[in-house]
């Protein structure tokens, strides 16, 4: 008898672990992946919930076209590797050469860093914090391209969207994957589109931005114009920041909304807590409002 402590880690969280015998166990090993199959829930000490993860879990591992998780102990289900290999496909059909810049935590958590290699990507560790303002101002200091495209990495932004996006630059300094314009659509619930739409209209209303999705933060800008910022945000409210600030230095500025499709997250889960959140976007609201 050979026991073997498998642990199950999925968008992050680890969900499941269990002792097997070896003859239990059997390995599908490809490139990036070591995934655990043929193994019962019932063999596992599991709660009820633990037990439907793992049935979903198998389940993925069945349909061979899915790589969008890991599951082995030490690496997290972040579907990198499937939106890299993605975004990469994307670019060699571009008319021009691009860079991939993925912002990671400022210690390695899982094998971002060697899958970003094998597809030509550049991992980059944020700093000198690990939150999404911290992300982002890493990102624009350490690219070197014409434009800056910005997307989430939780499969909600999708890459086969690009090039509409950068089709428009030759036209604009700045290019929004919309929502809320006609023929945008979002699968979010009502409760959070609703949140949204009241988000977007008190930024417009405020800050006179007349722009119908500043949230959402799939988009294309300038990137002179945004090494020329000094952004101070620390959460998504630094979506709103850039914004407002690149509309405040150039008011001539062309921004160009073209309806998009957004997604519900395929992988990892929300960072975003409610009540911090809106706490956060009416202070920013203010603050942004007092310093014109």
């Amino acid at each position: 008898r050979i026991n073997i402590k498998i642990e199950y880690i999925y968008s992050d969280k680890n969900l499941i672990g269990g002792s097997f015998d070896s003859d239990e166990i059997k390995f599908i090993k490809d490139e990036y992946y070591e995934i655990l199959i043929n193994v019962k829930a019932e063999t596992l000490e599991l709660t009820q919930e633990q037990k439907n993860v793992h049935d979903s879990v198998l389940e993925r591992i069945k349909d061979k076209s899915r790589t969008d998780w890991i599951t082995i102990g030490g690496y997290a289900g972040t579907g990198k590797t499937t939106l890299i290999s993605e975004i990469k496909k994307t670019l060699e059909n571009l008319s021009f050469s691009c860079e991939i810049l993925i912002i990671d935590t400022p210690e390695p958590l899982d094998r971002t860093e060697e899958v970003s290699k094998d597809f030509g990507a550049i991992c980059v560790r944020r700093g000198p914090g690990s939150s999404f303002g911290d992300a982002v101002r890493t990102g624009i200091q350490a690219g070197k391209g014409k434009w800056f495209l910005f997307m989430d990495a939780d499969g909600s932004h999708s890459p086969e969207f690009i090039p509409k996006m950068l089709a428009e630059v030759s036209s604009c300094d700045v290019v929004i994957a919309s929502r809320y314009v006609p023929g945008g659509h979002t699968d979010n619930s009502f409760l959070l589109i609703c949140m949204s739409r009241i988000l977007n209209f008190t930024y417009r209303l405020v800050l006179d931005l007349n722009y119908k999705d500043i949230s959402n933060s799939y988009k294309v800008y300038r990137s002179d114009w945004m090494k020329e910022l000094h952004l101070k945000c620390h959460n998504f409210d630094i979506i709103e920041e850039i914004l407002f600030k690149l509309h405040r230095l150039h008011p001539a500025m062309k921004v160009k909304e073209i309806p998009f499709s957004f997604k519900q997250r395929m992988f990892g889960e929300t960072k975003r807590n409610l009540i911090k959140f809106v706490f956060t976007y009416l202070f920013t609201i203010i603050k942004l409002r007092i310093s014109i």
